[in-house]
């Protein structure tokens, strides 16, 4: 469970690769209130939740509350087309213990920092 609705916008932009800009229009708000969304600093309007759940096809019971999805949902969360690959390393996480995803995320993230500074 993600711990607050901030973290699970941010997800859902991320997930579709958009910069905050790009998904703030998208959901009819200014990137100044999405970025202080995403921090938690305030919780969204009724329209704006309801306008992420419209846009990006998000499952609304995970958008309001962070609780888990049955496995045949989880892969509909969002509305991403997803490649084989991220297909088999979803399948692959799934399979690995709280530790083990811990480190791998760990990991991803050491990657992403070096590729950004490059």
């Amino acid at each position: 469970m993600q711990s607050n609705l901030g973290d699970r916008i941010r997800i859902i932009r991320k997930t579709n690769r958009l910069n905050q800009n790009e998904f703030a229009n998208l959901i009819g708000i200014s990137q100044a209130t999405l970025s202080e969304l995403e921090q938690g600093k305030y919780s969204p309007s009724l329209e704006t939740i309801l306008s992420i759940h419209r846009v990006f096809k998000t499952n609304l019971s995970w958008l309001l509350t962070g609780d888990s999805l049955v496995e045949n949902e989880s892969l509909n969360l969002f509305n991403v087309s997803l490649g084989d690959m991220e297909l088999k390393l979803i399948e692959i996480f799934r399979n690995l213990k709280d530790y083990d995803r811990e480190e791998i995320i760990q990991f991803l993230n050491l990657k992403l920092n070096r590729y950004q500074k490059e």
